[in-house]
């Protein structure tokens, strides 16, 4: 069912749509027929206990320059709505945390992502003070005798604002740098706030991993490797992103923090990991998600609206209602009034069991004799993840082609017996994708992927052989009861 969502963002003409996550979660949002709201912090305001917001309609495209449509132009009381993404960049002030208050008042009616409560109680710098087993060794303060201790301990040190973000005014002070004091100078009277220091950590050189977490579970991973001549790894001052994988000490830090991000209802969050220690929380306003599934991971847009969707939706209403109605009144009226006007009842019972234990078996038939075999790959989400494989790859090693050569059975199936063709090509008429398998064929023979075909009585030996398997954990259990 179409959603209501609203996006609290910064101004749409100012993104960069390459690596600006808010609008994979526009585009996702808009592919699912969600009904789509955009407006800024500043049109934000409170009425008579109604939370208003001034902004339009928006349509995206996926093309840098020509990226969006405003339309209807209108107050809306966010109430009204389903889903609210807070998603505007910090800075982290008072004006941003006031936003967090506000749109406190609509849940849990309205769902918020993330929750504005546990964003206000989760700066990015102080969050994940939460889990200093994990850091490298961190001193908070605004005590310039603390900060020269510090770096006399451990040599070489990392300094930046707490509030701050996207690496603006960081700064790497090496022993013997006589610049330390100035700088501490200079912090103090920009920012109010208390300033981080942190022992610098030299395998940032190979670089900074950005891990996304969704609703507390691991989604995809990019590393961001610093210019030649920058400490920092930031993707907008020159870091390069480059595919990863996920070390043991990775998922060990991503157990731990797992259960508190879903604890908070923080959704969609981004860590930092650099060498073995977590450097960042990233609550408020993620990033990566487009860098990940550039680089053959997983679609985490998708994977973030999924999660959302579980959310309590509002019943079918107007056109949604009358379309669900009209369409359950026609399957009846087809299959089953009009044959009661010729036939006796039991006729009809009979033929409408009969025709649908005859579907049920052709999807069965097709669906797991093409990946229940021991021919198709099974590759987990992490490992889909990890090894970075090409897509058309992934679809043909995961598939198999039953009895190619069965005439009867490819008319009955409709051509479904050649699998992978169909998942490459879903949109080719059946009658062409016979045509296309020794094209497929010959091609993946060229390069080395591995393309499969098994009889009839071969997949339905595998398959039983394979359901018997993971049955035996079932059957043990049993047993042991």
């Amino acid at each position: 069912m179409a959603l209501k969502v609203a996006f609290q963002m910064d101004p749409i003409e100012r993104i960069d749509i390459r690596g600006d996550s808010t609008f994979a979660l526009l585009l996702e949002a808009q592919w699912r027929g969600h009904d789509v709201f955009y407006y800024t912090p500043d049109h934000l305001s409170l009425r008579d206990g109604k939370l208003m917001a001034e902004g339009h309609s928006l349509t995206v495209e996926d093309s840098p320059g020509d990226h969006y449509r405003l339309a209807h132009p209108r107050s809306v009381d966010l109430a009204t709505f389903d889903v609210v993404h807070l998603r505007q960049d910090p800075p982290f002030d008072m004006a941003y945390i006031t936003t967090t208050h506000l749109l406190e008042r609509l849940q849990p009616k309205t769902l918020v992502v993330n929750d504005p409560a546990s964003v206000r109680n989760s700066p990015e710098k102080v969050f994940v003070l939460d889990f200093l087993d994990l850091m490298p060794p961190t001193l908070v303060t605004r005590s310039p005798d603390a900060i020269r201790a510090f770096r006399d301990e451990h040599k070489d040190i990392v300094v930046k604002p707490l509030y701050g973000n996207g690496g603006a005014a960081v700064f790497r002070i090496p022993q013997g740098d006589t610049n330390l004091n100035s700088l501490i100078e200079l912090l103090g009277v920009t920012f109010r706030e208390p300033i981080m220091v942190q022992r610098y950590i030299p395998q940032v050189r190979k670089g900074d991993k950005r891990i996304i977490l969704v609703d507390g579970e691991f989604a995809g991973a990019i590393n961001r490797v610093p210019p030649p001549d920058e400490t920092r790894s930031n993707l907008h001052i020159g870091g390069k992103a480059e595919a990863t994988t996920l070390t043991k000490r990775d998922k060990e830090i991503c157990a731990k923090l797992g259960p508190e991000l879903k604890r908070r209802g923080l959704i969609f969050a981004g860590i930092d990991v650099i060498g073995t220690y977590l450097t960042e929380i990233n609550v408020t306003s993620p990033t990566g998600i487009r860098e990940v599934k550039r680089f053959g991971g997983a679609d985490i847009a998708a994977l973030i609206r999924g999660r959302i969707g579980n959310s309590p939706m509002h019943t079918p209403r107007r056109w949604d209602l009358a379309g669900l109605v009209a369409g359950k009144a026609i399957f009846v009226c087809w299959a089953i009034v009009l044959p009661l006007l010729f036939y006796p009842w039991w006729v009809v019972a009979a033929g409408y069991v009969g025709y649908t234990m005859a579907t049920s078996l052709v999807t069965a038939i097709t669906f797991q004799l093409a990946h229940c075999v021991e021919e198709a790959g099974f590759v987990s989400a992490e490992e889909l993840t990890a090894n970075k494989r090409i897509w058309a790859v992934h679809e043909v090693e995961t598939t198999v082609n039953f009895c190619p050569g069965n005439a009867l059975l490819t008319w009955v199936l409709g051509g479904l017996n050649y699998q992978i063709e169909h998942h490459l090509f879903p949109g080719m008429p059946r009658i062409n994708v016979k045509r296309a398998q020794p094209i497929v064929k010959q091609f993946c023979a060229e390069r080395g992927i591995s393309y499969h075909e098994t009889s009839f009585l071969q997949s339905y030996r595998e398959l039983l052989g394979f359901l018997n398997e993971v049955g035996e954990p079932l059957r043990a259990a049993k047993a042991s009861s």
